[in-house]
């Protein structure tokens, strides 16, 4: 689910670049990319690894986990993410309670 999720974030965010056709070539991307992460972690840092393995969600847990990997894709998320971003660079608090405030 999540492959297919993230698969949807490229396409939904390569739109204009990338049609229906290239679907299957971002599937197979994406698929070797979790892969080489699979095996990377695995290699160095098999205790996380094996953590990861472990979990188990509940489908409402899921479904939240990737409802919010949705939101990475959403141009309104990503422009507020910005308009933070921007505000926390030009701020002149260094305090996290400024900072809330001014966010």
């Amino acid at each position: 689910k999540v492959q297919a999720v993230a698969v949807q974030n490229v396409m939904r965010t390569g739109q204009g670049l990338l049609g229906p056709y290239d679907e299957r070539s971002v599937e197979a991307s994406v698929a070797a990319i979790f892969r080489k992460v699979s095996l990377e972690l695995k290699t160095h840092a098999p205790k996380v690894a094996a953590q990861m393995r472990q979990v188990n969600l509940t489908k409402l847990r899921r479904n939240a986990v990737l409802g919010t990997l949705r939101l990475i894709s959403d141009r309104r998320v990503q422009s507020m993410g910005v308009e933070v971003a921007e505000t926390i660079r030009t701020a002149s608090a260094t305090d996290p309670a400024e900072l809330r405030d001014l966010i």
